[in-house]
């Protein structure tokens, strides 16, 4: 029975961890063993020896590495799965299982990025990988299916505007997380007098396209660059930069929030800025992709969407929006590869979306986005 399962008595869990091959996460003094000891008190039995598994694996392999959890980035979240992928004794579902249970780990340490012990990560590289790869077999997906309407009645609920800036961003772009937290003002034309005459000017490659946000590529945002006057972050990972059409509904939530969004603390001149001081934070500095994803994690689990028992795919959080525009905006639209322009994923065949953006990219955006209000 799943009571009894749950109650087992503790004194047996240490022995699940001395397995010859691993590493024995009860000798470690960092974020991981933190998370396996917090993981042994809230959930049942066979959950906590699955995530141990993977965690164990995943410890072998930066400590192979020899890095830390919070130096993890896109191309050693790559090479871990191939990692996985090499070794005989684990099936290709297993591979995807694993990997989601160390997604897990870095959405949970990230949520609790302000605390002591997970203060170094700020930066989930392995959730981003998975959003983009494709696996052999789907078929033990445990995605959360979401109606178009179910989202609508969710985001009119909000009423705070940044809240409700961040929602409409991610679910009408497909972006990513940091990307989002790495806009700036000048990253955005606005056809509007009052954000004309209030706001810095976008960038020179925006001034002929009105109603439109650019994303920069990665080549332009890496973690540690200065940017714009400011050292950022969070990472873009698009290969290419993006330009993204900007409905009206969408229009008038970012004015929305401009209205009351607090003085830039940077010289970059932010998007979305802070409201509200943090232990080391004051109201006008930039939002981190960590912020990002608290609030909107928050939001998800007022909506019983969000369980920190659940997996990576049946959470809703700013990784769940990529894959609701791809599914929902797919479906609305004949053209995938101008979903996948959008999303920013890799492909080689996006060069006529460049040269025929009008025709190409902003009057079918315009024509098929789905609408919120």
């Amino acid at each position: 029975m799943i009571g009894d399962d749950k109650d087992e008595a503790e004194d047996d869990y240490p022995n699940q961890w001395t397995s010859p091959g691993y590493t024995d996460l009860t000798d470690r003094d960092d974020e991981i063993a933190a998370y396996i000891e917090n993981r042994k008190r809230s959930v049942r039995r066979k959950t906590w020896r699955q995530s141990g598994t993977a965690l164990r694996h995943f410890a072998e392999f930066i400590d192979e590495r020899g890095i830390e959890p919070g130096e993890f980035n896109d191309d050693d979240a790559e090479d871990f799965i191939n990692w996985l992928e090499a070794k005989d004794s684990i099936k290709d579902s297993t591979v995807k299982s694993y990997a989601g249970s160390v997604a897990h780990f870095y959405d949970y340490a990230m949520r609790r990025q302000r605390s002591e012990t997970y203060s170094d990560i700020n930066y989930n590289a392995i959730a981003l990988v998975l959003e983009d790869r494709t696996w052999n077999d789907d078929r033990t997906t445990e995605r959360r299916d979401l109606s178009l309407k179910q989202m609508r009645e969710a985001i009119l609920s909000v009423h705070h505007p940044l809240l409700l800036c961040i929602l409409m961003l991610l679910i009408k772009t497909g972006m990513r997380a940091s990307e989002l937290a790495n806009l700036d003002i000048r990253d955005i034309n606005l056809d509007h007098h009052w954000f004309k005459e209030r706001f810095p000017k976008c960038r020179k490659n925006l001034e002929d396209r009105p109603d439109t946000l650019y994303i920069a590529p990665r080549s332009e945002i890496e973690v540690g660059d200065v940017v714009n006057g400011e050292e950022r972050k969070d990472p873009n990972k698009r290969a290419r930069g993006t330009y993204v059409p900007i409905d009206k509904e969408t229009k008038a939530v970012i004015l929305l929030w401009l209205a009351i969004r607090p003085p830039s603390q940077s010289p970059a001149e932010p998007l979305l800025t802070l409201t509200v001081p943090g232990s080391s934070t004051i109201p006008g500095d930039r939002l981190r992709a960590d912020y990002i994803w608290d609030q909107v994690s928050d939001w998800a689990e007022a909506q019983g969407w969000w369980d920190a028992d659940a997996t990576l795919e049946s959470n809703v959080s700013p990784h769940y929006f990529r894959h609701f525009f791809r599914t929902v905006f797919g479906a609305r639209t004949d053209d995938q590869l101008l979903v996948k322009y959008f999303r920013g994923d890799k492909g080689d065949a996006m060069e006529d979306y460049m040269h025929y953006w009008e025709s190409h990219v902003r009057e079918p955006y315009l024509q098929t986005i789905y609408k919120i209000f």
